[in-house]
């Protein structure tokens, strides 16, 4: 699916859930704020906003952190049926509607190195890694055959089995280590942004919703008190 599809089908999602988010809230802080008159109206308003104010805030940090990615780190949105980061030596990995497998991609020669790259590792300068020769390698796919790229010297060595590429990686002082493709992704593709990102989105929620009990208290402290029969 496109982005655009997956972001139409999150903004329903989205809408559906702060609607009855919105309507529970509202009923719990009736309930809290029984016997306090007309000075409660303005707070069960601001409680019933609440979910409408996350889902626009949510989006609006999405298109933020998005737009950054891709402009300036060279990765992927966050949504859709692409994914790509950037790897040491100016290579970077790319997915297409699965991330079983990606090609491995050479940013200075501008072409795909391997395709189909179902296990990877990263010891600098070196890339080592196992893939699928099929032409449409799926999460089935088995690996079939192994690589070893120098980063620096831009050359690449091919194997038939897993042995001879331990014995060459031996040779250059690495230790065969592979991983499933898209742990690696993950290492690489989340950053300082993304976590300045989420603490962007929680910061000023973590705000409203404070201001919203410290407003709680304040209306149930001063609400008239029941009389008692005498």
């Amino acid at each position: 699916m496109g982005i655009g599809f997956v972001l139409v089908i999150w903004a329903v999602v989205g809408v559906t859930v702060a609607s009855l988010g919105s309507v529970v809230l509202m009923a719990i802080a009736k309930s809290l704020t029984r016997r306090a008159g007309s000075s409660r109206h303005a707070f069960v308003l601001a409680v019933g906003i609440f979910p409408f104010a996350t889902l626009g805030w949510a989006g609006a940090v999405f298109v933020f952190q998005a737009v950054v990615n891709t402009a300036f780190l060279n990765r992927d949105p966050g949504a859709g049926d692409y994914w790509t980061c950037p790897l040491p030596n100016d290579y970077a990995l790319n997915f297409i509607d699965t991330m079983d497998n990606g090609d491995l991609y050479d940013s200075r020669a501008q072409r795909d190195t391997v395709p189909g790259v179902r296990l990877l590792q990263i010891s600098d300068p070196y890339i080592l890694g196992g893939a699928s020769s099929e032409t449409f390698p799926s999460e089935y796919s088995r690996t079939d055959h192994y690589f070893l790229i120098d980063g620096k010297a831009r050359t690449r060595q091919d194997f038939a089995t897993m042995e001879a590429l331990k014995e060459s990686a031996a040779r250059v002082g690495v230790q065969v280590n592979l991983e499933p493709v898209d742990q690696v992704y993950s290492k690489y593709r989340f950053t300082w942004f993304d976590m300045f990102a989420a603490f962007l989105f929680c910061a000023p929620l973590v705000v409203y919703a404070g201001c919203l009990l410290w407003w709680l208290l304040r209306i149930r402290r001063n609400r008239p008190a029941v009389l008692q029969p005498a």
